[in-house]
Order: structure tokens, then sequence, then C-alpha cells
């Protein structure tokens, strides 16, 4: 039996979306009897001129950006040879778009050259270029998304639509072990464009760090080229793809506060199925799939105002027995509904469909 070649374009190597719907998926799709090959667009998610030279970028940010532009031009060039080689494969499977510019140009000369496109994306990117996207559908044989208001849009240009979650590889995240100390760490994980969603609850946190003395705020991100900073004493964890479990499991409560607009209703909750899959009690706001993965007082909790954000951290912070309680159900949460294992049969369930099709 010949064995199907796919080609996945993916935005990045530690891009979000490349490491919860790509890379976890590859040793299981080789043990299926797939040939995987994935191309990122950039070898690292961060690369403005900030992230890539921030000490050249303070001391002359015209020259940072002229160097960056030859590397995206030199990376727009390597993306054109990889799409010039999809002919060589049976499936194509493109994460969000080819590259960072208006017009589905890539995406075009993509469907020419091979024509068994399966699009995936997990944010509401045609808020940024519908126009765009709306066409990549189009193009595609079939549409993977992230949850149901996702798949509202994909539905709107074809009913090849299947929604697959973000999901975790359970097999890398362990029950945290029980917390003997009385500090107890509050910690947020994720990219620098997300650090904003924090000053939602900033004053919270400011209020529960004078009322508690017994209590850290550890952020997770990466601050390489940024100037943020947060409340008095927090702790700041430069993120990378080693240590990230391991600092997440120091966490005995994990936060997603999200603004609600069209944007925050189109992610995936990624944030809260990490915490979840270490065991880790949750509160995060009631915004999109955050209100479908939790829950609220089984196993984790949501939160909508500030007074809401006070009261359900200092249940948290006050109770070692119920954040106990609760990791155990968010990490059953994450195994019955939102492991690769669980999940991997919709994706095989969709690469059959393309596969018929290609016969």
């Amino acid at each position: 039996m010949q064995k199907n070649k796919i080609l996945f374009f993916t935005p990045g190597v530690n891009a979000p979306a490349s490491r919860f719907r790509v890379l976890q998926y590859i040793k299981y799709l080789k043990q299926a009897g797939f040939i995987p090959t994935v191309k990122p667009t950039v070898p690292d998610k961060d690369f403005s001129p900030r992230q890539l030279f921030p000490k050249l970028y303070n001391f002359n940010k015209w020259l940072a950006r002229v160097i960056s532009l030859f590397l995206y031009l030199y990376m727009l060039l390597n993306r054109m040879f990889d799409v010039l080689a999809s002919i060589r494969y049976d499936i194509v499977f493109l994460q969000r778009d080819l590259y960072s510019i208006r017009q589905p140009m890539l995406e075009k000369l993509l469907s020419i050259l091979n024509k068994n496109i399966i699009f995936d994306f997990d944010d509401a990117i045609f808020l940024q270029n519908r126009k765009k996207i709306a066409r990549i559908i189009q193009l595609s044989k079939h549409v993977i998304v992230g949850n149901s208001y996702l798949e509202k849009f994909a539905k709107t240009f074809t009913n090849n639509v299947t929604v697959i979650p973000t999901v975790i590889d359970t097999s890398k995240y362990h029950l945290r072990h029980e917390n003997t100390s009385e500090q107890v760490i509050i910690g947020y994980v994720g990219s620098s464009s997300t650090l904003n969603y924090l000053s939602n609850i900033k004053n919270c946190l400011l209020y529960l760090t004078k009322k508690y003395n017994n209590i850290q705020i550890r952020i997770l991100s990466i601050f390489t080229g940024t100037k943020f900073t947060f409340i008095e004493n927090s702790v700041y964890i430069e993120w990378t793809p080693e240590n990230e479990i391991s600092e997440i499991s120091r966490f005995d409560i994990g936060l997603m506060p999200l603004d609600d607009n069209e944007w925050t209703r189109g992610k995936c909750g990624a944030k809260i199925l990490q915490y979840m899959a270490g065991g880790i009690p949750t509160v995060a706001s009631p915004v999109g799939v955050n209100s479908e993965i939790i829950q609220d007082g089984f196993n984790g909790f949501l939160a909508s105002t500030d007074e809401i954000w006070i009261k359900k951290l200092s249940i948290l912070i006050e109770n070692r027995e119920l954040r106990k309680q609760m990791g155990i159900a968010g990490r059953k949460t994450v195994e019955e509904k939102y492991s690769v294992e669980v999940n991997f049969p919709k994706l095989i369930e969709v690469l059959k469909k393309v596969e018929n099709k290609v016969k």
C-alpha cells in the first residue's frame, strides 16, 4: 500500500498554532502510515525587528528594519520554492496562510500545483483580511477549524468543514505534585501579544497581593524586546519550548483573562488546556470556548467582573483541597475531550476524505 505524503505549511516552529495543531500529531501520523513534512514560514514565531535585534533596534531602528526586510524577502523566496515543491505531495495541509501578504497569490499558485489542500485556522484571522481567508477556503478541499465560532464563518464559503479543537499531548503533562508550601503561585502563560489581557485583572491581582502575603504572580512569556511590567514583585520568566511545561507545573492557579470581542471569541483556549492538563485549577473570562471548556465551579472558575475575579481567586488561594479537586477534574476534561489521542481520529477522517478525492 502506497503511503500518502503530506506537506504541512505552518506559521513557525514555535507558533502556538503549529505546536498544538500540527507538531503534536506528527508521530501519530507516521504510525498511521503517512509521510509528513513540515515547512514553517519562519524558525520562530516572533520575527519583528524588535524581536530579532533588540539591542540594534534600540540603537538604530531603521537599520534593524532594513536588515529585517531582506530577511523577509529571503523567507518569501523560500516559501515560493516550498510551494513549487508541493506538486510532489499527495495532500497539502495549510495552516493560516502561506505568507503575510494581503493577496492570496501564493495560495492560488499552490492550488494550481496541488488541488488537495486542507486549510486549518484557530483564530478569527478573517477579521484581519476577510477577502483573502475567504478565497483560501474556496481554494481548499476541506477546512479544519478550532471551534464553532470559526466554523460558522468557514461554512459561509464551503460545507466541507470539520471542527477539531486545539489539543494537548497528555503524555507530556502530569498532575502536579501537591504543594506543601504556604506560598500560592498564580501564573499566566502566553505570547507577548497576549500580555495586554492581564491588564484587565491588574487591579484584582493588586488587591489580592495586599490581602494575602503568601501569593506570587508568575508570568511566562517572551519578554525580549518588550518593556512589559506588571504588579510589583511579579516574577517574569522568559518562555522557551524547553521550559514551558516545567514552569507551568509550578503554578497553583492558572489565569486566562480576555476581552470580549470578535477576535477573542475565535480563540481556542490553549492556555486553559495547558493548565488543566497539569492539574492546575483555572480562572478565566467567560469568552468563546472558555465557557465550553470550563464548567464553572467543577473543573475551573469563570469570572466576568472584578468582584467575581477577586472572589473566585480568593476561594482557590484559601482552599488547597479545592485546588486539588478542581485540578483533577480539569485533567479529566482534557483527557476525555481535548487530548491528541481523542482527536487524532478526527484528523485521520479528514485526511481520508481528501485522500478519496485524490483517488
